[in-house]
């Protein structure tokens, strides 16, 4: 007998990184320990930021002050087919160096737990 996905959603441990630490290059924010249903990237900080899910390429952006969300779950197709971002991703900013960086960016992610 198989599992099958519950119909809860519980929170996966929060990430976050000070921008006043940028380099320049991507910087791991938060691994995804479940597929994650839904992703959210809030940047509290004063300076605009790219986010990579390979920590390579850029895909996409977040402007300052501003949060990007990824309803993963709502993307479900007919027939019982399920899209989730992977257990195991990793979730990448970037940004220029700056002195005057200053606030917190944070990937939040949240993941629908298997009944057994």
């Amino acid at each position: 007998m198989g599992s099958s996905i519950s119909n809860k959603l519980l929170p996966m441990v929060i990430g976050t990184i000070d921008s006043a630490t940028f380099t320049g290059a991507y910087q791991l924010v938060l691994t995804l320990t479940h597929p994650a249903s839904f992703l959210r990237i809030v940047n509290g900080s004063n300076t605009n930021v790219g986010v990579s899910f390979d920590g390579t390429h850029d895909h996409d952006f977040v402007p300052t002050l501003t949060q990007f969300n990824l309803p993963v779950g709502s993307l479900n197709q007919a027939g019982n087919y399920n899209c989730f971002i992977p257990a195991g991703t990793s979730i990448y900013v970037k940004a220029p160096v700056n002195v005057a960086n200053a606030g917190i960016v944070a990937a939040s992610a949240y993941y629908q737990p298997y009944n057994p």
